[in-house]
């Protein structure tokens, strides 16, 4: 098809913010005001999908999400 854009192939490209976490780095962060460290699982434009680590005091989070959150490169730190 002529001017047919397959968006489902259009891989996102990180913003300036998402450059520091690319795909495997150990990360920080806060929600609801607990504190969590992760790992990037995948870059999207302007938010990482973080795989939580696994610990007993957040077990129940970790349960809640499936493990997974999506969050704003800006709320990241590198560990």
């Amino acid at each position: 098809m002529v001017g047919f854009n397959n968006s489902y192939n259009h891989r996102p490209e990180p913003s300036d913010f998402g450059e520091n976490f690319v795909k495997d780095a150990k990360v920080s962060f806060v929600i609801n005001g607990r504190h969590l460290t992760g790992t990037v699982t995948k870059q999207l434009t302007n938010s990482a999908v973080v795989e939580i680590d696994q610990k007993p005091e957040n077990e129940k989070f970790v349960f809640q999400t499936n493990g997974v959150v999506v969050i704003n490169y800006k709320k990241l730190e590198r560990v």
